[in-house]
C-alpha cells in the first residue's frame, strides 16, 4: 500500500478529489480540461507544494488535509523519460503532454512523478474518473496551520 497525503484550503475540502481545480486551469502534469488530483507521498512535501504554489498570504486562511491510501490492487504508473523542462515554471507543454495521454488512456489510476520541489520525492497523479478510484481510501479532511514564521 502507497500512503500519500493532499492538502487543500477548507473551504475546498468538499471537492478535493474531483480533478476540478486541475481541470480548470491545467497544471505541470495536465493540461486544461484534464481533471486530475495531485498527492504527495509525505505530509511535509504536500506542504511544501502548497508554499511554492500560493502566495504567503493566502498561506492564512484554514487548510486541511487528507491521508490517501492507495491500496496494492490499484497499479501505479511511472512516468518514464522526463523532459530537459519538466521542472520549468510556467508549466510546460511537454510534462502536460505526458500527464493529460496517461490520464486519457486510462490504464491505471495513479500515476507516480517525481516532484518539481524535491524531484527526489515523488508526487502522484490521481485519475478521478478511473474504475479503480473507488478503491482508493480517503481518509477524513483534518485541520492543519501553516506555522505563522512562513508569513514573514
Amino acid at each position: 500500500m502507497v500512503t500519500a497525503y493532499r492538502m487543500c484550503q477548507k473551504m475546498r475540502a468538499p471537492e478535493a478529489f474531483s480533478g476540478e481545480g486541475s481541470k480548470k486551469k491545467g497544471m505541470r502534469w495536465n493540461h486544461k480540461d484534464i481533471p486530475v488530483v495531485y498527492v504527495a507521498e509525505h505530509l511535509s512535501l504536500s506542504a511544501l507544494e502548497i508554499i511554492v504554489n500560493f502566495p504567503r498570504k493566502a498561506l492564512g486562511v484554514p487548510f486541511v488535509f487528507f491521508k490517501v491510501e492507495i491500496p496494492d490492487s490499484v497499479k501505479i504508473a511511472t512516468v518514464g523519460h522526463l523532459p530537459v523542462d519538466w521542472k520549468v515554471f510556467p508549466y510546460q507543454t511537454s510534462t502536460q503532454d505526458i500527464g493529460s495521454q496517461w490520464a486519457l488512456e486510462g490504464k491505471t489510476a495513479v500515476l507516480e512523478v517525481p516532484s518539481a520541489v524535491i524531484p527526489q520525492e515523488r508526487n502522484y497523479i490521481i485519475n478521478p474518473l478511473h474504475p479503480d478510484f473507488k478503491k482508493i481510501v480517503i481518509n477524513q479532511a483534518i485541520d492543519f496551520q501553516f506555522d505563522d514564521r512562513l508569513y514573514q
